[in-house]
């Protein structure tokens, strides 16, 4: 049997979570403009690593323990070939917002062995996922209305890049 993953692109389904959401027009814009600015950003990219299987979502979350204590990796449905790069911005946009400490991502780079931070794309990149973190939060504020103050702070910060981020998690 032949396994044949698919090529990761980490802004597919992007527009549509913009089309989603329940938004001012002026936020629906910014954030189409920022996804085609980006998506010629990415296509640019010069990256690093080799391609290789890539999680699509890695973080803490989706990986669990059995009950013999061996790890067990969840969410699988972006699983892809690509830039080993994707899986190790998540925990570098996940400290930037401030969702892990310094010592958990110092710990993360240390058990990998390179900070995808010292990389030339990596501001690209995190981009990239940050503005996935938000569309895909404004998604789903038309049946949680409850998100539209969060899903406005992200994207005020997307507009100020070099300012600090302070996210809350969309769950």
């Amino acid at each position: 049997m032949s396994l044949r993953l698919p090529k990761l692109d980490p802004l597919n389904g992007v527009a549509g979570y913009i089309r989603q959401a329940s938004l001012d027009r002026p936020e629906t814009a910014f954030l189409r403009a920022r996804l085609d600015e980006l998506r010629d950003d990415y296509a640019r990219l010069r990256f690093a690593l080799p391609l290789g299987p890539v999680h699509g979502d890695a973080h803490r979350k989706n990986i669990v323990r059995d009950c013999h204590g061996d790890p067990v990796v969840l969410d699988l449905e972006r699983f892809s070939i690509g830039p080993r790069e994707w899986d190790l911005v998540v925990a570098a946009v996940y400290q930037r917002v401030g969702w892990y400490t310094s010592a958990e991502y110092e710990a993360f780079t240390a058990a990998y062995e390179w900070d995808v931070r010292t990389w030339s794309g990596y501001e690209t990149l995190a981009a990239v996922r940050e503005l996935r973190m938000t569309a895909w939060l404004c998604a789903r504020t038309g049946r949680e209305p409850r998100l539209l103050p969060e899903a406005r702070l992200r994207i005020a910060s997307l507009k100020r890049p070099e300012t600090p981020k302070h996210w809350q998690p969309g769950t």
